[in-house]
């Protein structure tokens, strides 16, 4: 059932319905009673038909402005705007998800995670990471050392790696696009031997072991 009740503030009269288990509480924009009973019995009806299956709400419209209006506008329900989130907030969101993983398996993700901060910057947001910035990112980090030697081609693709999870989670949580906005072409039909030729094996790696997953997934 509708109701109404007068708002003292604005003298404004308001209705109050409730439809599909969610009650709405809407200004009637009038301050004559009898308008406001009009509008009542118009939202009662609506209900009413709506319940019938003589009426039907379009897919995308808001309920309340539907039913107030009795079918006439068609107003589209706000969706939320999704935050994008920079690179180092998404890292901590899937370090955090990973609370089943061993102590040991985060220590090493919290390791890989510092460098590709470090070096992609960690206020950057991540749907702008390409290809080229992960290229970028291997040349740099095989130029580095520890404990003066040089970073190996093994450690560059385990942190790739642990990048590639990274994607996957961001992609799952709706952060990022399906593939990598850089060269979509060549990230879905490079093959194996043509990036074995390339001269950075490690994002060769990179792109083979991310189509190969993207394969299994449709075969699926």
């Amino acid at each position: 059932m509708a109701s109404l009740k007068c708002d003292r503030r604005s003298g404004n009269w308001c209705i109050k319905f409730r439809f599909d288990g969610i009650q709405y509480h809407r200004s009637c924009h009038t301050e004559d009673e009898s308008i406001a009973e009009t509008l009542r019995g118009n939202v009662q009806e609506t209900i009413s038909f709506l319940s019938t299956g003589r009426l039907t709400i379009p897919d995308g419209a808001d309920p309340a402005e539907w039913i107030l209006t009795g079918g006439k506008v068609e107003r589209k329900r706000k969706e939320p705007e999704k935050i994008k989130l920079r690179f180092r907030e998404i890292c901590d969101a899937y370090l955090e998800d990973q609370y089943q993983k061993a102590i040991t398996t985060k220590g090493v993700g919290k390791i890989h995670i510092g460098h590709l901060t470090r070096v992609l910057s960690k206020t950057r947001a991540m749907d702008k990471i390409e290809l080229v910035t992960l290229d970028r990112y291997v040349k740099c980090r095989l130029k580095e050392t520890f404990l003066r030697k040089a970073i190996s081609g093994a450690t560059v693709r385990k942190e790739l790696t642990t990048f590639r999870k990274i994607w996957r989670w961001a992609q799952n949580h709706g952060h990022v696009c399906e593939i990598l906005q850089c060269d979509q072409h060549r990230f879905r039909h490079t093959c194996a031997s043509k990036l074995a030729a390339t001269s950075f094996t490690p994002i060769a790696w990179f792109l083979v072991r991310v189509a190969q997953s993207k394969v299994v997934r449709q075969n699926k």
